[in-house]
């Protein structure tokens, strides 16, 4: 798998398998804003929407994850990340709050092509937040 982080909040984040194909994630920014890569791999797009900063990692198997840091009250609670998946590949719900991304093999079934986790949020004092 290879993941390119956009410079830019406003461009998706792409997650490309050997085969080609691709899955990409818009991220909620409001605002154009250039991202910043750490020495670690870490991309922020520091106030990419209101009273939001944005980071994307790539992960070591391979896929990637978002970061939403809602830096006061004021922020919006609610976070959307459109998808684009791969031509055939649908969303199946895993049971905790997660989803495969599958693809149909005819009279064989679904074959699975990647997985997106559930959600997870903590507040500032580390507590969970209740997420969807």
């Amino acid at each position: 798998m290879t993941v390119s982080t956009p410079t830019s909040a406003e461009k998706p984040v792409s997650v490309a398998a050997s085969d080609g194909s691709a899955v990409t994630m818009a991220l909620p920014a409001a605002v154009d804003t250039a991202g910043v890569t750490s020495a670690a791999g870490t991309t922020v797009y520091p106030d990419a929407a209101a009273h939001v900063d944005l980071a994307v990692q790539a992960t070591v198997d391979g896929g990637a994850r978002a970061l939403v840091t809602l830096k006061n009250a004021a922020a919006p609670n609610t976070q959307r990340f459109d998808l684009g998946l791969p031509d055939g590949a649908s969303l199946v719900a895993d049971g905790d709050g997660g989803y495969d991304i599958v693809t149909s093999a005819g009279g064989a079934g679904l074959v699975p092509r990647g997985h997106i986790d559930a959600p997870w949020a903590k507040d500032a004092n580390g507590d969970a937040v209740p997420t969807s």
